[in-house]
């Protein structure tokens, strides 16, 4: 059922398709009596998004490929044409407290990400 009205219907294991106007909708899959809770989705325009060359030749998970291998670049080419500094104070031993917080500096604590409200709690299995 969309937006309360029966568009349909649909075997196990295959798909169904019916255009949707933009805007927000419900739906709910019935099977005799039993039946799914109501679910809001929104539906857009069908303008698609412009992607780059490289989100539409392969994947979008390829960018973290290449946001890696220019990290290892950087660092490689900082490392080789950077002069060292000539600080007399410097006694060689490694930061640890430096290294600590700059590692932790770009990610966000577990409990600052939330899960989008209408999402149901995950059930754990131990």
């Amino acid at each position: 059922m969309l937006d309360g009205e029966r568009v349909g219907s649909v075997e196990m294991k295959e798909t169904f398709e019916t255009p949707v106007e933009p805007g927000r909708h419900t739906l709910q899959v019935r099977n005799g009596r039993n039946s799914s809770r109501t679910k809001i989705f929104d539906a857009a325009d069908g303008r698609r998004r412009p992607d780059g060359y490289l989100v539409s030749a392969t994947s979008w998970r390829w960018i973290f490929f290449l946001n890696d291998s220019l990290a290892a670049t950087v660092v490689a080419l900082g490392a080789r044409h950077l002069p060292e500094s000539r600080d007399p104070g410097i006694t060689g031993a490694i930061d640890y407290a430096g290294a600590l917080t700059g590692g932790y500096g770009g990610q966000p604590p577990a409990e600052a990400v939330q899960p989008p409200r209408d999402c149901p709690p995950r059930k754990s299995g131990v």
